[in-house]
């Protein structure tokens, strides 16, 4: 059953992972000083104002749309802005499409929005896909919100809020990422942070 390995932590993950709450989503992402906005245009935007003096590092969703029965579900992304404004977004599945079955809802891929928003995109597969299932944990394809965390505490770790050229920093960290455990990271992150549960 998916989520009984957390134990008292699994109706955090549900909230976290299958119901999207904005209040448990922006404690979890506030944990490493970073913002959770839950629309993607709107994350653009706030990403674009803070990083007009530092880097920038925004938490937020894109909204993905089955092609077939229009069923449409978020999926957690991050948005990474340099100094001058230039961006780029990590998918934790990188630029796939799920073998056809979802679309980025409203920009159908990726190649729309680089040329809407000015920004980069994750190229190839990305580190989720390759993530092994953990029975009792999250279901396949459901560690996304896990995966942006895990960058953005690697990007503390590594320089701290310095102004190293951080637009480049999610596409050199996908091979280290294929190999974390994220059934033990996600357990840990969720004691951690909500502890007080």
């Amino acid at each position: 059953m998916e989520f009984a390995k957390y134990k008292k932590f699994a109706p955090i993950a549900r909230r976290i992972v299958e119901l999207n709450h904005e209040d448990v989503l922006s404690k979890l992402y506030n944990y490493v000083k970073v913002p959770f906005i839950p629309t993607f245009e709107e994350a653009i935007r706030v990403g674009r104002v803070l990083s007009a003096t530092r880097n920038a590092v925004v938490a937020t969703h894109l909204t993905m749309e089955h092609y077939k029965t229009r069923k449409k579900e978020q999926h957690a992304v991050s948005l990474w802005f340099n100094p001058q404004g230039r961006g780029f977004l990590f998918d934790p599945n990188g630029e796939v499409d799920q073998e056809g079955i979802w679309v980025v809802y409203k920009y159908n891929n990726y190649e729309t929005m680089r040329r809407i928003f000015g920004i980069r995109t994750s190229a190839g597969v990305g580190p989720q896909i390759d993530c092994p299932h953990t029975p009792g944990y999250i279901h396949n394809g459901g560690f996304c919100e896990f995966y942006n965390l895990l960058l953005m505490e690697q990007w503390y770790k590594d320089l701290g809020d310095h102004q190293a050229n951080i637009e480049h920093f999610p596409s050199e960290h996908y091979e280290w990422m294929r190999e974390a455990n994220m059934a033990e990271y996600s357990t840990s992150v969720l004691k951690r942070v909500f502890h007080d549960v």
